[in-house]
């Protein structure tokens, strides 16, 4: 009876303790692995990157772990050592067949430069495919993923196992603010009021612009921030300047001009960390440091950019005056204005009447007279036209001096002679004059002020390709990222 409940215990176990056999021969299947490399025709070789394959026998799949991650400009060659088990058939260079598809695109068709069976036992193959020019597949810039898929096929055409690999650029879609700092921005933060103003080496530093970075990819980023870089506080100020140019005209001259007024800043992640780090800065200031921050996707951290000096120390505590211009009268243009009329209306019209009932004699139209007993009335289009005519001389010759519409007969030895007493009026207009300070701006010339991007979700011991992304562009309104002038001439006559 002892014996016979032994068996039995021993039985039990055996069948409760046994995993089901497809499953074990899936975890007894060796462990698949690709390997790959990159170089340029300069001969450029990158360090050669490892993934595991994971099996997922009901789909015949193996795909690798995470991405891999190529240089921002795509190399030109790729050389892949791919270790797949012999699940279901054993792959060959003539059973291989490869496949491009870009983030979740229709498949194409990708023909290897060169594919060689490096080995093959009967449990794994190893084989070593390169290819050759990229570009005819690979988009060559932006921020893509996508995967290579190598398919062993039997001679058939039927796909026993598909391999998966994805390959990706570093991290670009990043979106970047640059703001003034706002009451929100240090909301949330311990002792947050007391970051505005912070003392570095006995030199007291204030918080001048907050940078705003969010993640708008779909994986979590790293960002790596130096805590200095060539940045620049600078004032951009409009300067009108008016000048007379005679009296009946004027010169505008507007110059757009960039005044700085500090640099070499300090930058740092802003949160709650910021004062534990601070200890942590390196005694010499020329010594390379940097902070970093993790992104997760459709999240965002802030850059606190420190400025030393009077100028950072007023605007951050909202006392720095910002020039504005003063309005000044000066003469835009001329009109003709007669001082004294000597014949106007019935008069005028009875010493021309000869002109007026025949249309004119070859040198008076019935037009020119017709303005000046306009003017008379009050129209100034009309005696800037009256007054052309009457200047021409040509009514003296044609009916004398007697029918002279704007003036006066003079007396000059016995002898009257019309003086005309057309004056030019000046019309004045109001126009700004002087400084007009337009914005404050936190910028680096040339991009020099960058940030390095790179995903964070790859192998710990793996080093990223990364991204360089500017991230204080200089300022370009109105097109114009230098100083502008503009000179305008506006007036005459007189």
């Amino acid at each position: 009876m002892k014996y016979s409940l032994l068996l039995i215990l021993v039985l039990y176990a055996s069948c409760a303790f046994r995993s089901d056999p497809g499953e074990k021969e899936a975890s007894q299947l060796p462990q698949g692995t690709v390997r790959i490399s990159w170089w340029n025709e300069d001969r450029s070789h990158s360090p050669v990157l490892t993934r595991a394959l994971q099996f997922r026998a009901e789909e015949r799949l193996m795909s690798a772990a995470s991405p891999v991650t190529l240089p921002v400009k795509p190399p030109e060659h790729l050389r892949i050592e791919l270790s797949i088990p012999n699940v279901a058939a054993k792959p060959s260079p003539e059973t291989l067949r490869i496949q491009w598809v870009l983030d979740g695109g229709a498949p194409m068709a990708v023909q290897p430069k060169h594919v060689q069976l490096a080995s093959q036992s009967e449990e794994v193959s190893v084989l070593l495919v390169e290819l050759g020019s990229l570009n005819s597949f690979l988009p060559t810039s932006g921020d893509w993923s996508g995967e290579l898929r190598f398919l062993v096929q039997e001679s058939s055409g039927e796909v026993k196992l598909t391999a998966r690999v994805g390959l990706r650029l570093p991290p670009a879609q990043l979106e970047i603010k640059s703001q003034e700092v706002q009451a929100s921005d240090l909301e949330g933060i311990k002792d947050g009021e007391a970051l505005k103003s912070i003392e570095l080496g006995r030199v007291r530093y204030s918080l001048v612009r907050v940078v705003h970075l969010k993640n708008s990819s779909g994986s979590v980023v790293q960002v790596e921030v130096p805590w200095r870089g060539e940045v620049a506080l600078k004032l951009l100020r409009t300067r009108h300047l008016v000048t007379p140019t005679g009296s009946c005209s004027h010169q505008s001259k507007i110059e757009r001009v960039k005044i700085g007024l500090a640099n070499d800043p300090r930058i740092f992640v802003l949160d709650g960390s910021l004062r534990k780090r601070l200890t942590e800065l390196p005694e010499d200031p020329a010594a390379p440091f940097a902070t970093s921050a993790v992104i997760a996707p459709e999240q965002e951290v802030r850059l606190a950019i420190y400025f030393a000096g009077e100028a950072a120390s007023a605007i951050a505590q909202g006392r720095y005056v910002m020039h504005k211009p003063e309005s000044v009268s000066v003469a835009s243009r001329c009109e003709s204005h007669c001082d004294k009329m000597r014949l106007a209306g019935d008069e005028f019209r009875l010493c021309w009447r000869g002109v007026l009932a025949g249309g004119g004699d070859g040198r008076v139209s019935r037009r020119q007279i017709q303005d000046c007993l306009d003017c008379g009335s009050g129209s100034q289009p009309a005696c800037e036209s009256c007054r052309a005519w009457e200047d021409s001389a040509q009514l003296y010759r044609s009916a004398g001096p007697n029918c002279l519409f704007c003036g006066e007969l003079v007396d000059l030895g016995r002898v009257l002679q019309p003086v005309a007493q057309w004056k030019w009026q000046p019309i004045m207009t109001e126009v700004a004059s002087g400084d007009e300070d337009e914005a404050l701006l936190v910028e680096s010339d040339y991009d020099r002020a960058t940030l390095r991007v790179r995903y964070a979700d790859g192998p710990s011991d793996e080093v990223q390709e990364d991204r360089s992304v500017p991230f204080l562009r200089p300022y370009v309104g109105g097109k114009e990222s230098k100083m502008i002038t503009h000179v305008r001439q506006q007036g005459g006559n007189g």
